[in-house]
């Protein structure tokens, strides 16, 4: 009983990982945004889309002019 607990647990969360990795390509790919993401998944494939220097819709982070100490 416990093992089949177990295995459902793995499929579910191995389910959960295909789902996040999928939208996060089709993001990337232009061919969704993060509108179209379920709620439960969008934390994460945000995540995703930052650590690839991306946003929600799939367009390139502008990066803030880094103000140095002499600047200020």
């Amino acid at each position: 009983m416990i093992k089949l607990f177990i295995a459902r647990l793995k499929l579910t969360f191995m389910e959960e990982c295909r789902n996040i990795e999928g939208y996060t390509i089709l993001i990337m790919n232009g061919l969704a945004t993060i509108n179209r993401v379920p709620v439960r998944y969008k934390e994460a494939v945000l995540a995703n889309l930052g650590m690839l220097g991306l946003n929600g819709d799939g367009k390139p982070i502008k990066e803030q002019s880094k103000k140095t100490q002499a600047e200020v």
